[in-house]
């Protein structure tokens, strides 16, 4: 568990990529308080998708799922619609185009909330040298 900032702008990255990850990851969040606004979540294609959403779940929270960063362990997109259907939020989108979707997440979280990225150390990897290049 990492927290950075930049520009204002709080980043929670976790490389939680199983579901007793995502429960702890869950665990900690809460006990910290911390206000999590977005999950950019990428989930491989080796793993239960629907229990990985519930052990994560942050009931106002916006989902982004982004394919995994490594193309043979991807999921489609309607094996992830499919998950979402057990899940109580509908508060997600899929979106293939990860770069554009952090920069556009970027500019548009204001207030103290926290973007949390999980799901794979590789997607929690490319974030971190979008936004911190250095």
């Amino acid at each position: 568990m990492e927290i950075l900032e930049k520009n204002g702008v709080k980043f929670l990255f976790d490389g939680a990529h199983n579901i007793l990850e995502m429960k702890t990851l869950k665990k900690n969040i809460d006990l910290l308080g911390l206000p999590i606004s977005t999950v950019i979540l990428s989930i491989s294609s080796n793993k239960d998708i629907a229990r990985m959403l519930q052990a994560i779940e942050i009931t106002d929270a916006t989902y982004i799922i982004t394919p995994h960063p490594f193309l043979e362990r991807n999921i489609s997109r309607r094996e992830i619609e499919e998950a979402f259907q057990t899940f109580e939020t509908n508060n997600y989108m899929y979106n293939p185009n990860l770069e554009d979707t952090i920069k556009s997440i970027y500019e548009n979280t204001k207030g103290n909330t926290f973007i949390l990225v999980t799901g794979s150390l590789y997607l929690v990897g490319y974030v971190k040298s979008i936004l911190f290049p250095d």
